[in-house]
């Protein structure tokens, strides 16, 4: 298991993290190279909607203690309901996510919550209307506006269910003390290094 929590340094920045063909892909804050993971785990802070380069993204904010991610998902993500469906009704503190493909090219997401396996529960969720533009028109079309109406609610319970809340982040006085130590040090290098990028743009010019 190839887990992001064990190679990433500290950043002081959130580090947004897509859930894509069967991987977790990120590209490191001062980086340009993209790279592949299969489970983030941390802290659940929240769950939300967001955009990301412009487009549409549900967002699972997690804080391992050192970094912020932000989990993001395509707003018709089937991953992302089978995360609702495990999430929903449970009082979840540290969640776990991964992800991988299977021998058959299948994908599949493994959800723990609290350090136990979460399985989904059967809730009834609007399926997208076909419709079709005119009778000379073979091709349909979905709409998926019903369906994500509905999984805004759901969203928005999780969100009113208690979990480990943002104003709580001993952590966030740790990725403070990384920043100070940050801006006296070069150790980017050693952090990128141990990346494995070989080339990055800084955004701090140190002392």
């Amino acid at each position: 298991m190839n887990s992001i929590n064990d190679d990433m340094p500290c950043f002081g920045v959130p580090i947004d993290v897509r859930v894509s063909r069967g991987r977790l892909r990120c590209v490191p804050p001062y980086a340009d190279q993209e790279l592949e993971f299969s489970q983030v785990e941390g802290r659940l802070m929240s769950v939300s909607k967001t955009k990301w380069h412009g487009f549409p993204y549900w967002c699972v904010c997690l804080h391992d203690g050192v970094n912020e991610y932000h989990v993001l998902f395509f707003l018709k993500s089937a991953m992302f309901v089978y995360l609702l469906r495990c999430l929903s009704g449970q009082r979840v503190i540290n969640l776990s996510i991964q992800v991988g493909k299977l021998s058959d090219g299948a994908v599949q997401m493994i959800v723990d919550g609290d350090y136990r396996r979460l399985e989904p529960i059967s809730i009834d969720i609007p399926p997208a209307r076909r419709y079709r533009k005119s009778k000379d028109n073979k091709h349909d079309y979905k709409d998926y506006g019903e369906r994500l109406e509905f999984l805004q609610k759901l969203v928005d319970e999780i969100g009113a269910t208690p979990h480990a809340h943002i104003g709580d982040r001993g952590a966030d006085f740790v990725c403070a003390l990384c920043s100070v130590f940050l801006q006296h040090i070069d150790c980017h290098h050693i952090a990128f290094l141990r990346l494995g990028v070989k080339s990055f743009t800084p955004c701090i010019t140190f002392r």
